[in-house]
């Protein structure tokens, strides 16, 4: 039997490559100067002409420039309030989303370098505001939805018109515990999914102001949800999850069924390491091929890593082989137009 207090890979170096279908290789590392981690990364435009934002834990933004497939840092955002995450226009790769803590949302322009647009719970006694815990723009970026922690016995989901910095409301019927993530559906602006600590993911339609009829469908993970995406399996809507015990749930939004459920003991063993203890997801992404793929790491003292694996049927399929990493990944950004050799990614710690 394993112990937990070790792990390792369940093979040589020699036979970990063979199972890979890819190495990727480090092209370049850039080491913040801030004494802090990095808690969030948005970008926006493509390898030759984007903009990628990171945000740290003590107050600063970093805006980086994606040029030939070159990262530039040209500016740095500081920002009093804690970071709860950050978006960029999908109209305008220079408008910057800041959300905040205290319950305000920031839209910041990088050619002129200040905030041209403030959003805030107007509802809110300004003392005693609720705390946000997450952002979403529909694909338009004419809705801004946030989530919020639980507040008073309910947990609120919050939208706004871009357009007018006009709050619209919100649900707070649905959710029991902190709303970890709310996320729009790509190409169906009324289509909103939320996932919280509760365990629940629900999908709503919001053309519907009453959140009995905005609320569409219900999910029990039965455990605690920290991160969702919308995604498609065979050509149908579903939501994958990553729940806080490092286990991938798929969900049909058609049927409403559990299509597919990976556990924290099959991502260690799909890559090829000895103990579960410490395996952990570091994101989930997709491809424009719709191909769902889960980073996944290890947090062992002695001997971390980061592979990734595609979600393939009913089974987990090793392909990125990264390279060694000192530190715990919190987030990243994969190019999603580019597959299979080639592409980008960008992690963070």
């Amino acid at each position: 039997m394993i112990s937990d207090d070790f792990d390792g890979d369940i093979g040589d170096s020699e036979f970990i490559k063979s199972i890979f279908e890819h190495k990727c290789e480090l092209t370049q590392n850039i080491n913040s100067s801030k004494d802090n981690y990095v808690l969030h990364i948005a970008p926006k435009g493509g390898r030759n002409n984007g903009n990628i934002a990171v945000a740290y834990s003590k107050g600063y933004i970093d805006i980086f420039k994606l040029s030939n497939e070159v990262i530039k840092n040209t500016d740095t955002l500081i920002v009093p309030e804690n970071i709860i995450d950050i978006d960029f226009s999908k109209e305008n790769k220079d408008l910057l989303f800041i959300a905040k803590m205290n319950g305000k949302i920031d839209v910041y322009d990088l050619r002129c370098n200040i905030t041209v647009q403030q959003f805030s719970d107007t509802t809110s006694n300004t003392n005693n505001f609720r705390n946000l815990t997450c952002l979403a723009l529909s694909p338009s970026s004419t809705l801004i939805s946030a989530g919020t922690e639980l507040y008073e016995g309910d947990a609120f989901i919050l939208f706004w018109d871009s357009r007018k910095t006009t709050f619209l409301g919100g649900y707070w019927q649905s959710h029991k515990d902190d709303i970890t993530q709310v996320k729009f559906h790509s190409n169906d602006p009324n289509k909103l999914a939320s996932g919280s600590t509760d365990g629940l993911i629900n999908i709503y339609d919001i053309s519907h102001s009453n959140e009995d009829e905005a609320l569409i469908d219900t999910f029990n993970t039965e455990s605690s949800v920290e991160s969702i995406m919308w995604c498609k399996e065979k050509n149908k809507d579903h939501i994958c999850c990553a729940t806080h015990t490092c286990e991938i749930q798929l969900w049909s939004t058609n049927t409403g069924n559990l299509t597919k459920s990976f556990s924290r003991k099959k991502l260690s063993l799909s890559i090829q390491r000895k103990s579960e203890a410490h395996c952990y997801v570091a994101s989930v992404y997709r491809n424009f091929l719709d191909q769902v793929f889960i980073l996944v790491g290890s947090n062992f003292e002695k001997d971390k890593c980061m592979r990734t694996l595609k979600v393939s049927g009913n089974e987990l399929e090793p392909i990125y082989l990264l390279p060694k990493n000192e530190q715990i990944i919190r987030c990243s950004w994969n190019d999603a137009k580019v597959y299979p050799c080639n592409n980008i990614k960008v992690t963070s710690n």
